[in-house]
């Protein structure tokens, strides 16, 4: 994981932090983004099987990531966190764009996160 990876770490949030309306926009910057880590997929090699696996499963979530954010959900209108006193739309660029970085993908003090968690092994009937 190299430069490009932390290029479009960082341009997925700025797009997403644009808040297009439009679909067009938003499928450009996602293709930019998936572009930019399908690239460093072919140059990340370690020779190590184990940090190989390790580097593209990180960069599989980073793809995940940018498709859900650009194309499935509009995070600014749809996430909340609970320290948030307004919606986030409304909120100056540079923090939005700081806030979509700090997005955890557990949900953890999100409006997203899992509400119901089955504790223990299940029953079989």
């Amino acid at each position: 994981m190299g430069l490009p990876f932390i290029i479009a770490k960082c341009l997925t949030s700025a797009v997403t932090a644009l808040n297009f309306e439009s679909t067009s926009y938003r499928i450009l910057g996602c293709g930019l983004v998936v572009a930019l880590i399908a690239e460093d997929m072919i140059v990340s090699r370690t020779g190590t099987g184990h940090f190989d696996y390790l580097f593209g499963s990180t960069l599989g979530i980073a793809v995940l990531d940018t498709i859900r954010f650009l194309l499935l959900a509009r995070p600014l209108e749809e996430y909340r966190h609970e320290t948030d006193e307004v919606p986030v739309y409304q909120l100056p660029y540079i923090q939005r764009f700081f806030w979509l970085m700090n997005i955890s993908p557990r949900g953890i003090g999100w409006s997203f996160k899992v509400t119901e968690l089955m504790l223990g092994r299940p029953r079989l009937t």
